[in-house]
């Protein structure tokens, strides 16, 4: 998959979400990141406290 596809599998996966539900953003963003047994580090920052 190029840069490209990726940047927009991604966005897909963004709009998505709700946006006040970290933990689920969250969860999804890794299940589609990271291959079983990968160490991931992400941080996601909500603007609205």
């Amino acid at each position: 998959m190029d840069i490209g596809d990726a940047t927009a599998a991604l966005g897909g996966l963004l709009e998505a979400q709700d946006p006040a539900d970290l933990d689920a953003m969250a969860d999804t963003l890794i299940r589609h990141a990271a291959a079983p047994g990968d160490d991931v580090a992400l941080l996601l920052i909500s603007p609205h406290g």
